[in-house]
């Protein structure tokens, strides 16, 4: 029995030390558990902070001003501009610059006073369709609670508030998705498939017999990016032809663009793929990195699931960070809205400058066995 027990002593000790030395494991024992806790903590939060909104005010009167000091002092709202008339907030929403806009009638405070009724309308972004429900509830809220205050009157004033979505009329929830599935789906397949290429090939022995060779580094990277690419760009035409055909998403921008843009981030997330095999030394480990480091953050800070802009500051910063944010700015963009390259210049060059930094970091991390 004590000689069983010293035996059962020495197995947990052994393991014990095992988990001390691999910081691997330690890392995903004790770091993970708390990293997804606080990460789904402040993601799950759907509350809308400071949701940029534009105003057309046709009335200018002390009735729609007292309304939109009211929707500025809410702490969900930010009056971010002012607009001429309708037909600028095309323009604005295909920028990306607000998601709501009030239009204030003409002779809004008058009809109300005399005629006991008035209207304001709620353009929203049909195509963020994540934010909509919220906004409208928020925006409905205080316009109903001003009406309310009037009550001391006597007189029942009524303040109805008139719905319009731009570019997804129905509220599909498709709209919404597709976009968003198309571009988690393609960052985590290229990078998967080209981390675990890149580490099995180490487990078996012919990388490094590989990179013994005259062959230029940039050939062996080129040689593994080229055959992924092509697959990769294969999906994308399947589930733009899903889209369209089956599910009846319409593509109302530039198609050659949405092609041109998902080149760009299929090398990117090819790129992470690279970056993430140049650490693993196993396939096991290419695939925790590449689930934890990139198909929670995509599927969480991409604006997927979640509205960025209820995030955290913090992670709303960390947002920046997911390539595949971007693309799915783009991808939404340019179905739903018909956005040109001019609307998207910051997407794209945030994927541009993306690529560059992770084949850089790719290349220099694969340096020292070259030279080996």
């Amino acid at each position: 029995m004590k000689k069983n027990y010293k035996i059962l002593k020495g197995l947990i000790v052994k393991e014990f030390t095992h988990i001390l030395r691999d910081w691997r494991t330690l890392i995903l024992l004790l770091g993970m558990p708390g990293v997804l806790v606080l990460l789904f903590g402040y993601v799950m939060n759907i509350e809308i902070e400071g949701a940029d909104v534009g105003i057309i005010d046709n009335a200018r009167d002390t009735d729609s001003q007292y309304i939109i000091n009211k929707l500025e002092n809410s702490g969900f709202f930010e009056v971010v501009k002012y607009l001429k008339s309708e037909d600028d907030v095309d323009a604005e929403f295909k920028q990306g610059t607000m998601h709501m806009v009030f239009v204030f009638e003409k002779d809004f405070g008058y009809k109300l006073r005399h005629e006991n009724e008035s209207h304001i309308q709620l353009i929203t972004d049909g195509s963020k369709l994540l934010n909509v429900s919220s906004l409208v509830n928020y925006a409905t809220a205080i316009i109903k609670e001003y009406q309310f205050s009037l009550s001391y009157q006597k007189v029942d004033y009524l303040i109805t508030p008139e719905i319009r979505m731009f570019y997804n009329p129905n509220l599909d929830g498709r709209y919404m998705s597709l976009p968003g599935l198309m571009a988690f789906i393609i960052m985590i397949v290229a990078s998967l498939i080209a981390s675990l290429s890149i580490a099995k090939e180490k487990e078996l022995g012919t990388m490094e017999l590989l990179l013994s060779t005259p062959v230029n580094r940039y050939f062996v990277m080129f040689a593994k990016i080229v055959p992924y690419s092509i697959t990769c760009f294969v999906n994308v035409l399947t589930i733009i032809w899903l889209s369209k055909y089956v599910f009846e998403i319409p593509i109302v921008g530039n198609l050659s663009l949405l092609l041109g843009t998902s080149v760009l981030f299929i090398l990117t997330s090819l790129a992470l793929g690279l970056l993430i095999s140049s650490w693993a030394n196993s396939q096991l480990t290419a695939l925790m990195l590449a689930l934890t480091g990139l198909m929670l953050p995509s599927a969480l800070l991409s604006g997927m699931t979640f509205p960025i802009n209820s995030l955290p500051l913090f992670l709303q910063w960390c947002s920046h960070l997911i390539p595949a944010k971007w693309f799915m700015i783009i991808n939404r963009n340019t179905l739903l809205q018909g956005a040109t390259l001019e609307d998207l210049r910051l997407e794209v060059l945030m994927l541009g400058v993306m690529v560059v930094v992770f084949f850089g970091l790719s290349i220099i991390r694969f340096r020292p066995r070259v030279n080996n």
